[in-house]
C-alpha cells in the first residue's frame, strides 16, 4: 500500500510487515478530489486550489498531532488507472482501515463542533457521510474513529459519547461499533440491512463496498451493473451457510421477472436486521448452477387449485426471528412452480412480500430438492389463472401459517390437507373444520367470494388454526384463493371483509363484528373487532396479513379469557441459580420460587431455565426479554389462576388490603419435562414493599396510613392490573401511587430530595410535572409509597401516544411543552434524571407531563457518565425531540 509522508507529502510504497503505523482518512467524495496523478510532485502545485488538496493537508496535520508520520487516503494513494491495482486496493480496503492506528471521519457538511449540542446532533444526522456505501466499512473496521467537522474541530469518537447517536443514525448495534462483538458473527441479513439505505455513485460499488464486511474477495467488473450485487451473494454462499441471506423483502427495486431466492438489490434488506441463524442437525448444502440455486429444504404445500400445474409451497429456512427462543420458530418463504420428477422447479413468490414465521414443531414438512430460477422465462410459466374458467373451489388445499409473533409461542401446527373427503363443516361461523394429527391442531377456512365486479379478484380464503383445547388465540390470514400470486387490492380486501362480516353475523346471532379504518404510515389498514352478544369484547385484529381473533366451536366449552396477573417483584440470587417471582392475581399474592436443582431431572427445562437467568441479568438477550421469562414462570399456574373467585368490584379496598393480601408460596416439581406447581403451606415470605427511612427525610410531607388510602378503579389503555395506581386520600385528594419496594432506599432518598427541591423552588403551578403530595407510611416509620400528582391519561406515555399519523402540530406542541418544563427545572437547579419518552405522560387534553424523579438510568437516552446532570438532560432532550419529530 502507498502512504503519504505527513511531513514531506511524498508517497511511499510499503509491503506487509514493513508497513509503519499510519492514520487513515474517511470522507464522502466531492467534486474537487485529488487523484494519484494529481499528487505527483510535478503536478501537485496545480491542484492546491482544490478542496480535496486542503482536506488531505489538514488530515496530515492531524496525523502529526497524533505522533503518526504516515497517512492513507483513498483518493490519491491508489492509481485508479490500473485496474489490477484498483482491484487489489478495493479487496484490501477493509483491512487498510482495520489496521490503521486511527481513522479521521471528515464530515464536510457539518460546519463546526463548537455549536449548540442539539444543532450539532441534527447536522450529524443529516450528514452525507452516513448515507454513502463506502463509509459503512470505514465506520466499522477501524479500532479508533474520530469524527471531525468541516473546520477540523473534533466532534467525538464513535465508541465514546457519540456511540448512541451513531447507533441511532446507522441502526448498527453499538457492540459492533465498539468492537465488543465481531461483525463476522452478525447474520448476513443484518449486515446487508446496514447497507440498505445507503448509495454509491457507481452501481457496482454497492456490491464492492461490502467485500470486507463479508470477508470475501472477487474481481471488479465495472459495467456489469446490478449483476455485481448478485455475484457478491454468490460469493457469500460459497463460504457461509447462513440462510438469513434469503430473508429479504419484496419492494419496488425488484424486477418484475425476478425469481431467485437471492436479492436483486441491497434496499430489499431494509428491515431484515431482525433475523438470526438457526442451528440445525441437518447441514444445508446449496450452490449456484447454470439453471439457478440448487438447495434442499423442508417444504409444505399451501393454497393452490389442484386442477392446474402451477403449485405453491412454503419452504422452511434455517433462520428465525431474533426475538424468539431457539428451536421454536423458523422463517419461511413462499415459492411457486411445479414438480419435475423428484425436484421442485420454482421461483420465489412476490406474495407475501416479506419472510414469514412458522412453528418448527410442524410434523408435515418434507425435505425436498429445489431448483430456484434466477429469472422468470419470457413465456408465462407461473402466470395468473384464467378468470373465465370455472374452477372447482372445493378442490383447494390449505396450510396454517402465521406472522403475529405475540401469538405463536404456544402453537403447534400440523400440515396441509389435500383431500376434500375428510373435511366436514361443523361451525356456525360457516367454517370448514378438520383435524390434522395426534397433536389435535384444529384448522379452519372461510371461503368468501369477492363482491366486486373485477374478475381478477377471485374468491378469497380466510385461514385460521388453533390448538385443540385452547379456546382463544386463533391465527387468521387473508389470502387470495385463486389468484394467489397477486397482492390483494385495497378495494377487494374491503369487499371480502364485508362479506365475511355478513356471513358471521348472519350465521351466528351470538357474534357481531365492527370495523374501522386505520393507517400505518402511508398504508391503509382495515381493523375488525369480534364481539359477543353481550357486547363484551373478545379480541381485536388488524393488519390483514397478521390478524388474530377469538372464537369457539359450539361443540366445545365457552371461550375462556386468560387471567390477568401483575408482576410485583422479581429477584434472582448472586449464584445465578435461584429466582423468585411475586405476582398478584384477583387480589391474591403468589410467590413463585424456582431452583435450578428443581430441573435436574429434565435437561431441556434446566437449559431453558439457565438461559432465562442470563436474560434476567441482561434484561434482554438475543431478542428475548425478561417479560418472556415471567410468562414462562407463570404459565403452569394459569389453571390455578382461572379457578380464583372474581373479586367484588363494588367492595371498597384500601392499601392495607393490598399490602397484606392472602399469600401463597409455590415451587415446582418436574415430571416428564413438565413443571407441576407445588403449594408450600409452611413457607415464610417477606413483603416486597416498604422501606424504613429517617423521620427527618419525611418531615416535610403529610403521612397517610395504608388503611386510610382507598384504591380507585382506573380506566387504562391495555390489560387490567392488580397493582393499584389511582388512590383516594382521606382529605379528598386523588393521587397517583408510586410503590416503594424493598432494596430501593437510595432511589427513594434521591426522589424525596428532588421533590423537596421542587417544593421549595415554588415553581409555577401550571407547570406539567409530577409533584409529591404525601407518603403512605405506617406508625413504625415504614414508607410504602409516594402519593404523586394524578395525571388523567389512562397510563398513556409519549411512546404509546406517538403514531405515524400523529399530526405535526401535536408533535410540535409536545416538543415545546417538554422543552419548557426541562428549562424551568434547570432554571431552578433541578435535574430531571431518567429522561426518556416513557417518563412523559400524555393526558386527556393531549398535554405532555414530566414524571419520575428517582434518578434512574435507561441505556440509550442519557450517557451513563452524565446520569444525574443537566448535560445528561440536554442530551436526552435532543433525542426525545428527534423521537417526537420522526
Amino acid at each position: 500500500m502507498r502512504l503519504i509522508n505527513a511531513l514531506t507529502l511524498e508517497l511511499h510504497e510499503f509491503f506487509n510487515e514493513n508497513t509503519p503505523p499510519y492514520a487513515i482518512l474517511s470522507h464522502a467524495w466531492g467534486d474537487q478530489e485529488v487523484s494519484f496523478q494529481d499528487w505527483q510532485k510535478q503536478n501537485r502545485q496545480q491542484v492546491t486550489w482544490k478542496s480535496g488538496y486542503s482536506k488531505i493537508l489538514k488530515a496530515c496535520h492531524q496525523a502529526l498531532n497524533h505522533s503518526l508520520e504516515w497517512l492513507w487516503v483513498d483518493t490519491n494513494c491508489i492509481d485508479k488507472s490500473s485496474s489490477a491495482e484498483l482491484t487489489e486496493a478495493i479487496n484490501s480496503m477493509f483491512a487498510y482501515y482495520q489496521k490503521s492506528q486511527v481513522c479521521y471521519a471528515y464530515l464536510a457538511d457539518v460546519p463546526t463542533a463548537n455549536q449548540d449540542v442539539e444543532l450539532l446532533n441534527s447536522e450529524l444526522r443529516r450528514s452525507r457521510w452516513f448515507t454513502r456505501g463506502w463509509t459503512l466499512q470505514e465506520l466499522i473496521a477501524p479500532r479508533q474513529l474520530v469524527f471531525y467537522a468541516a473546520d477540523w474541530s473534533s466532534i467525538g469518537s464513535k465508541d465514546d459519547a457519540l456511540v448512541d447517536l451513531v447507533t441511532s443514525i446507522t441502526e448498527i448495534d453499538s457492540n459492533y461499533l465498539t468492537g465488543h462483538q465481531g461483525i463476522f458473527h452478525a447474520p448476513v441479513s443484518k449486515r446487508m440491512s446496514w447497507l440498505a439505505k445507503r448509495t454509491t455513485t457507481r452501481i457496482e460499488d454497492m456490491a464492492y463496498c461490502m467485500l470486507g464486511i463479508f470477508d470475501i474477495n472477487m474481481p471488479l467488473l465495472y459495467g456489469e451493473g446490478k449483476r455485481a450485487f448478485f455475484r457478491l451473494q454468490e460469493e457469500i454462499i460459497k463460504s457461509c451457510n447462513d440462510h438469513t441471506i434469503f430473508c429479504w423483502g419484496w419492494n419496488e427495486d425488484v424486477p418484475v421477472d425476478w425469481a431467485s431466492l437471492l436479492a436483486p438489490w441491497p434496499s430489499t434488506f431494509a428491515g431484515a436486521g431482525g433475523f438470526k441463524r438457526e442451528s440445525s442437525e441437518n447441514v444445508s448444502v446449496f450452490s449456484m448452477t447454470n439453471a439457478g440455486l440448487s438447495i434442499r429444504l423442508p417444504v409444505i404445500g399451501t393454497v393452490a387449485d389442484r386442477l392446474i400445474s402451477s403449485h405453491s409451497w412454503f419452504v422452511m429456512l434455517q433462520a428465525a426471528p431474533a426475538t424468539v427462543l431457539p428451536g421454536l420458530e423458523a422463517v419461511c418463504l413462499r415459492v411457486v412452480g411445479r414438480r419435475v420428477g423428484n425436484q421442485l422447479y420454482v421461483s420465489r413468490s412476490p406474495y407475501p412480500p416479506r419472510p414469514r414465521t412458522i412453528s418448527m414443531w410442524i410434523q408435515n414438512f418434507k425435505e425436498e430438492s429445489l431448483l430456484v430460477m434466477n429469472k422468470l422465462p419470457n413465456e408465462k410459466v407461473f402466470g395468473g389463472l384464467d378468470p373465465t374458467r370455472p374452477y372447482n373451489t372445493n378442490a383447494l388445499s390449505f396450510v396454517p401459517i402465521f406472522g403475529s409473533a405475540s401469538l405463536t409461542r404456544r402453537w403447534e401446527f400440523g400440515g396441509s390437507h389435500d383431500s376434500i373427503g375428510n373435511i366436514s363443516a361443523s361451525s356456525q361461523l360457516g367454517e370448514i373444520t378438520w383435524w390434522l394429527n395426534t397433536d389435535h391442531v384444529e384448522v379452519a377456512a372461510e371461503h368468501m367470494m369477492a363482491a366486486g365486479k373485477n374478475p381478477e379478484s377471485g374468491p378469497y380464503i380466510l385461514l385460521g388454526a388453533k390448538k385443540a383445547g385452547h379456546f382463544f388465540d386463533v391465527s387468521v390470514q387473508l389470502v387470495e384463493g385463486l389468484n394467489c400470486d397477486a397482492v390483494l387490492r385495497s378495494q377487494a380486501i374491503e369487499e371480502a371483509l364485508r362479506h365475511f362480516q355478513n356471513e358471521v353475523e348472519t350465521k351466528d346471532p351470538y357474534l357481531k363484528i365492527s370495523s374501522s379504518d386505520e393507517r400505518q404510515g402511508d398504508q391503509p389498514l382495515k381493523s375488525m373487532i369480534l364481539y359477543s352478544r353481550q357486547n363484551s369484547r373478545l379480541a381485536a385484529f388488524s393488519d390483514l396479513q397478521d390478524m388474530a381473533f377469538e372464537t369457539s366451536n359450539n361443540t366445545l366449552s365457552p371461550p375462556q379469557t386468560p387471567p390477568a396477573w401483575s408482576v410485583i417483584q422479581f429477584t434472582f440470587s448472586d449464584r445465578n441459580t435461584d429466582s423468585e417471582l411475586v405476582v398478584m392475581c384477583n387480589n391474591k399474592r403468589f410467590v413463585i420460587r424456582l431452583l435450578a436443582d428443581t430441573f435436574s431431572e429434565s435437561a431441556r427445562l434446566k437449559e431453558r431455565y439457565l438461559f432465562f437467568l442470563q436474560v434476567a441479568e441482561e434484561f434482554e438477550l438475543d431478542g428475548v426479554a425478561v417479560e418472556d421469562f415471567w410468562d414462562w414462570i407463570v404459565d403452569p399456574l394459569l389453571p390455578i389462576f382461572r379457578e380464583l373467585p372474581t373479586p367484588d368490584q363494588a367492595a371498597q379496598r384500601t392499601l392495607g388490603n393490598f399490602f397484606n393480601p392472602e399469600t401463597f408460596v409455590y415451587t415446582f416439581q418436574t415430571v416428564s419435562d413438565e413443571r407441576i406447581p407445588q403449594l408450600d403451606r409452611d413457607a415464610a415470605h417477606q413483603s416486597p414493599f416498604g422501606i424504613s427511612v429517617p423521620d427527618e427525610l419525611c418531615a416535610l410531607w403529610k403521612s397517610f396510613d395504608p388503611s386510610e388510602v382507598r384504591i380507585c378503579q382506573e380506566k387504562v389503555i391495555g390489560p387490567p392490573s392488580d397493582t393499584p395506581r389511582k388512590v383516594l386520600l382521606n382529605d379528598g385528594t386523588i393521587a397517583f401511587l408510586k410503590l416503594v419496594r424493598r432494596g430501593d432506599k437510595q432511589s427513594l432518598t434521591n426522589e424525596l430530595d428532588t421533590y423537596e427541591k421542587i417544593h421549595r423552588a415554588e415553581l409555577d403551578n401550571k407547570m406539567r410535572i409530577s409533584r409529591l403530595h404525601g407518603l403512605v407510611r405506617n406508625n413504625d416509620g415504614v414508607t410504602f409509597g409516594l402519593l404523586l400528582t394524578y395525571v388523567d391519561c389512562g397510563r398513556v406515555t409519549l411512546s404509546c401516544a406517538l403514531r405515524p399519523e400523529t399530526e405535526v402540530s401535536l408533535r410540535a406542541k409536545w416538543a415545546a411543552q417538554v422543552q419548557e418544563a426541562i428549562a424551568q427545572l434547570h432554571d431552578a437547579g433541578i435535574v430531571w434524571g431518567d429522561a426518556k419518552p416513557d417518563n412523559i405522560l400524555i393526558d386527556v387534553n393531549e398535554d405532555a407531563w414530566l414524571i419520575d424523579f428517582g434518578g434512574g438510568y435507561t441505556e440509550g437516552w442519557v450517557p451513563k457518565i452524565l446520569v444525574g446532570t443537566m448535560e445528561g438532560d440536554r442530551i436526552a432532550l435532543e433525542k426525545i425531540l428527534e423521537y417526537i419529530r420522526n
